[in-house]
């Protein structure tokens, strides 16, 4: 297989999800299923999702695609990547197999918590 046509895997847990603002970014992707982040990372809600290393975070839920390498640098600009959110490789359990999967995950690098929501 060509390099270039090689798929990366990625962990969606907000407006790249079906029905969210920006799942047409997703349009040619392959959907995996459904698929959940452990300890170790917070979900916030504030305008927008973001997810950040959280060593009390709960984890989070989300989906899990196949991506072209074309469309994985497409959402990095989308995302800012790495200024805004840093893209990780992260273990994503997929919850209708229990299969462990590494998978891209965008990790939000501003401020949270009370500075975050001071600033808005």
């Amino acid at each position: 297989m060509d390099k270039d046509n090689v798929l990366e895997r990625i962990f969606s847990y907000g407006t790249l999800k079906k029905g969210h603002s920006n799942d047409v970014y997703l349009k040619d992707s392959v959907f995996v299923g459904e698929g959940a982040i452990n300890k170790g990372y917070g979900l916030y809600v504030f305008g927008l999702p973001f997810l950040v290393k959280d060593d009390k975070g709960p984890g989070c839920y989300g989906e899990i695609y196949e991506v072209s390498k074309e469309t994985l640098n497409d959402l990095d600009v989308l995302e800012g990547h790495p200024s805004i959110y840093k893209r990780e490789l992260l273990d994503v359990i997929e919850l209708d197999t229990g299969h462990k999967l590494k998978c891209w995950c965008y990790i939000y690098q501003g401020r949270t918590g009370e500075d975050y929501v001071r600033r808005f």
